[in-house]
């Protein structure tokens, strides 16, 4: 059975991160450096070797390589080493790698990396407040620059805009059976696939309540929702699509959203992560470095991810977990 097979894993993988956690968050830098090096000489191999595809997506490059097939994949794996580094110490080999972390991040730029930088910068405004640190300033300049850059992307702006739009539409237009053709011509205008999966999920989420599943469809079954609710989904909110289209055989497992393949997955029960999510941040015995990468990489996933064992999300989850209730001083060394 799929479900058992995952838990399994799921279970095993906790116990290695409960004994092994000293050791990964000790060598999380050195990882960290090489994930750097590694996209910024496969992103000069590959194009020396003519086996990069550039195109084009919100006014950003979008970048197709064997490393990664889309930015966002970049952006997920990339958001806490970038935390991570406002809190180190400037020298030159920091610097060689915050410059080749830059050179990678302007090429994979994309929604979901800056996105994902804004909203880990806020996490990072609250730690800083409860750690009563005065670095506060580098941040909140951070966090003013990438707020500029994504309302500067019209675009971008448009793809966030439309899930809302769209998911307003449905639950106030079409469950109530009515129709205004200047909304509906604007979402027909606005549509791109990246925000109509997400709406999928929403949707698909919604009918998980309304069901009366409020424990969820069980760890790691979010494509159960997707399959028992997809033909309602096609007949009532895409029916201008065929049905062929590719929009629905898209991220049938992960939603898109980790949040939201979690909250249909565990319902009510999802509650408990915000607990853990409470204490992890509270807890002041935690270094910044640490408490800030780890809460950015899930952050980031839990708005665009890829489940739960892709990108680190489950490890970093139980690191969130685990460390939530040390004592220990976890200081970086």
């Amino acid at each position: 059975m799929k479900e058992f097979g995952s838990i399994i894993f799921f279970f095993l993988l906790y116990l290695v991160t409960f004994y092994e956690k000293d050791r990964i968050l000790k060598n999380l830098k050195s990882f960290f450096e090489l994930v750097i090096v590694i996209n910024f000489l496969g992103l000069i191999y590959y194009y020396f070797n003519d086996e990069i595809r550039i195109f084009n997506s919100c006014n950003l490059l979008l970048i197709d390589n064997i490393i990664f097939h889309e930015n966002s994949h970049y952006a997920m794996m990339i958001v806490p080493i970038f935390i991570y580094y406002i809190f180190e110490k400037i020298n030159l080999r920091n610097f060689i790698f915050i410059f080749l972390l830059c050179f990678n991040s302007l090429i994979y730029l994309s929604l979901t990396l800056i996105v994902g930088i804004i909203a880990s910068l806020l996490i990072c405004l609250v730690i800083l407040i409860i750690h009563q640190v005065k670095k506060g300033y580098v941040v909140f300049l951070l966090l003013f620059f990438f707020t500029i850059l994504m309302v500067s992307q019209s675009n971008c702006t448009n793809r966030i805009q439309y899930i809302f739009d769209k998911t307003y539409y449905d639950l106030n237009y079409i469950d109530k059976n009515k129709f205004n053709e200047n909304e509906f011509n604007k979402l027909i205008l606005n549509k791109n696939l990246s925000s109509e999966v997400i709406n999928i999920a929403i949707l698909n989420t919604i009918n998980t309540f309304d069901k009366g599943r409020i424990f969820g469809w069980g760890f790691n079954s979010y494509y159960r929702a997707y399959e028992d609710n997809i033909k309602n989904i096609i007949n009532k909110y895409y029916p201008y699509h065929d049905l062929d289209y590719q929009l629905f055989k898209l991220n049938k497992s992960d939603a898109r959203s980790t949040l939201l393949k979690i909250i249909n997955e565990f319902g009510i029960l999802s509650l408990i992560f915000l607990y853990y999510s409470y204490k992890f941040i509270l807890n002041k015995s935690i270094d910044l470095k640490y408490k800030s990468s780890i809460s950015s990489l899930l952050i980031t996933q839990l708005i665009s991810g890829a489940g739960y064992f892709n990108g680190g999300f489950a490890i970093f989850l139980f690191l969130l977990i685990i460390l939530s209730n040390s004592n220990q001083k976890l200081k970086n060394k």
